[in-house]
């Protein structure tokens, strides 16, 4: 499925210009949000240049050279809030289409080796029940899929911040070893307007 979508994918020119993060790990700093779990250094954490501001130990930013950042075939648009935060200092805002679906995420022209992270974190709020059906994408060869409801999602107006072992993704047949899309979303159904903030994506090793 996600091959064929990609056929209609565009790079989001109107991305957020996110800062170098390794420049901000002081999460004491006045007005930095640290999220749930600030970064402290020497710590093993993943930043994939997406929905993330914080310190890390590595990182994979969006070039639009091999990296990308794709909204399929126009499904929804993306803003910024600053008043509204889990971590740094802004989320994203995800504003539904009219196509009565979505999709988007990171995609990796060459396969990169995850196989030593272990967890994913990701942050969503919705009061909308068009994002339900929020399934999280991990592609490896084969593609996996998981729900955000499993890890605790629900378009209650309260943000979530979901735990998923990647080992959930082996398990739906991904190759850790060779990652080409490390967090694309998908939802069907949904209303031209509904809204859902996403922050504080990052992945771990124990």
């Amino acid at each position: 499925m996600l091959l064929l979508l990609a056929l209609g994918c565009r790079p989001d020119v109107g991305l957020p210009n996110y800062p170098d993060a390794s420049a901000l790990a002081d999460t004491s700093e006045s007005g930095w949000n640290g999220g749930p779990d600030p970064y402290e250094a020497g710590e093993d954490r993943l930043s994939m240049g997406l929905y993330y501001e914080s310190g890390y130990s590595e990182a994979i930013p969006i070039d639009d050279l091999t990296t990308h950042y794709y909204i399929y075939n126009d499904t929804y648009t993306e803003s910024v809030d600053m008043q509204d935060v889990v971590e740094g200092e802004e989320s994203a805002v995800i504003t539904h289409g009219s196509a009565g679906w979505f999709g988007g995420g990171l995609t990796w022209d060459s396969g990169v080796d995850l196989s030593g992270w272990t967890t994913m974190w990701v942050s969503f709020k919705s009061s909308d029940a068009g994002f339900t059906s929020l399934n999280i994408h991990l592609t490896g060869g084969t593609e996996a899929i998981v729900e955000a409801a499993t890890y605790g999602f629900v378009p209650d107006g309260e943000w979530h911040h979901l735990e998923i072992p990647l080992s959930d993704f082996e398990a739906g047949g991904a190759d850790l070893s060779v990652v080409t899309g490390p967090f694309v979303m998908i939802g069907e159904g949904g209303a031209e307007g509904e809204v859902l903030r996403v922050d504080n994506l990052y992945l771990t090793a124990d």
